[in-house]
C-alpha cells in the first residue's frame, strides 16, 4: 500500500515530491501540506521530514512527524508564489498568521526565538511590508491563505 491508495491519494504526488526533495538534498525539511481525511474533510498538516539512512549510511527513505490541524479556519493557497520565500519562512509565516508569537513559532519549529524573529523580518522585507499588520494583510491579499469561514 502506498500514499496513492489512501484517503489523501489525490495529494500523494505533492507529498511524494517533498519526500524526494528530502532524500535528494539529504536535509531535514519542514513542510505545510493539505489533504482530506476519509470523510473528505480538508485538513492542513505540518510535517518534519528527515532522511532515513541504512547502517551503511545510504539514504533509503524518509522518516517524519506530522501534526494534523483539522479545524483550521484557513488554508494555504496553491496560487501563492512560494518561490519568494524559503520553506522555513513559509512555515514561520503560516504560524504567524495563526496568531503565534515569535517564541511560540520557535518552540513549534524547534528554532530559537531570535531565528524566528529573523525569518519574520526577512519575510517582511521580501514582501515589502513595514509592520506585522502589513504582513498579515499582504499574506491574505496576495493569496498565501484563504479563509474557509467568515472572519470577524
Amino acid at each position: 500500500m502506498t500514499d496513492f491508495d489512501l484517503c489523501w491519494g489525490n495529494d500523494a504526488a505533492i507529498y511524494r515530491s517533498n519526500d524526494e526533495e528530502v532524500m535528494k538534498t539529504e536535509k531535514q525539511k519542514i513542510v505545510i501540506e493539505q489533504g482530506c481525511d476519509f470523510n473528505n474533510n480538508p485538513f492542513t498538516v505540518t510535517s518534519i521530514k528527515s532522511p532515513f539512512r541504512s547502517l551503511s549510511k545510504k539514504i533509503i527513505g524518509i522518516v517524519g512527524l506530522s501534526i494534523i490541524h483539522k479545524k483550521t479556519p484557513y488554508t494555504i493557497s496553491d496560487d501563492f508564489d512560494y518561490s519568494v520565500l524559503t520553506s522555513r519562512e513559509r512555515a514561520c509565516l503560516f504560524h504567524f498568521i495563526k496568531g503565534k508569537t515569535a517564541q511560540q513559532i520557535a518552540d513549534t519549529l524547534y528554532i530559537s526565538k531570535r531565528t524566528a524573529e529573523k525569518h519574520l523580518a526577512n519575510i517582511k522585507n521580501k514582501l515589502d511590508c513595514k509592520t506585522k499588520s502589513d504582513l498579515i494583510e499582504k499574506a491574505v491579499t496576495s493569496g498565501f491563505v484563504h479563509f474557509n469561514s467568515p472572519v470577524i
